[in-house]
């Protein structure tokens, strides 16, 4: 006897009004078609990892995903209508929009941080968006960019260093009168 469809996923409409088979867009993000089967039938909850991989690929709302609110309707990361267009186009923020939401960040993450202080707990939610931040990175594979532009800092403030010759890496203090000795 054939099962009752239970509640439509997000995922499958998003995936229909693209056209694209669940086998292809399995091989996208690197799991199997009947994960994705599992998935739009409600038998599989999507981990954060692999809802960030679809709603990067398909340019959907990852939560929207996870929670499947408003299967009907998939709307963006930023929680806009999703328009197939915008998947075709693979549009990329503009610089406007970067310092918009860095902007909005920034009021959030020092909200949270002052009220942490009130809390007594500062230290410990300041480490904990740190850790944050860094699983952001690994699971979707960016830069450091706070270790990189540390690094090209340190190569800049002391381009002598390679002759045996010291270089403050303070530009208000002077360099040490002491040589360091020369590299064999």
């Amino acid at each position: 006897m054939p099962r009752k469809p239970g509640k439509p996923h997000v995922l499958r409409t998003v995936r229909t009004k693209l056209g694209i088979s669940q086998a292809e867009l399995a091989a996208r993000v690197g799991v199997t078609a009947i994960a994705i089967k599992m998935i739009e039938g409600g038998r599989l909850k999507l981990s954060p990892k692999l809802a960030n991989q679809l709603a990067i690929y398909l340019q959907v709302n990852p939560e929207q995903l996870i929670e499947n609110y408003e299967p009907g309707t998939p709307r963006d990361a930023l929680g806009d209508p999703w328009i197939p267009e915008t998947f075709k186009a693979g549009r990329k923020p503009t610089k406007t929009e970067i310092k918009k939401e860095t902007k909005t960040n920034a009021r959030l993450i020092e909200a949270l941080l002052l009220d942490s202080v009130r809390q007594g707990s500062f230290y410990v939610v300041s480490y904990a968006l740190r850790v944050a931040l860094a699983q952001l990175r690994n699971d979707f594979n960016l830069a450091r960019p706070v270790k990189a532009a540390r690094n090209a800092q340190l190569r800049q403030a002391s381009p002598g260093s390679d002759n045996g010759e010291r270089k403050s890496a303070n530009p208000q203090r002077a360099p040490s009168a002491r040589q360091s000795p020369p590299h064999a």
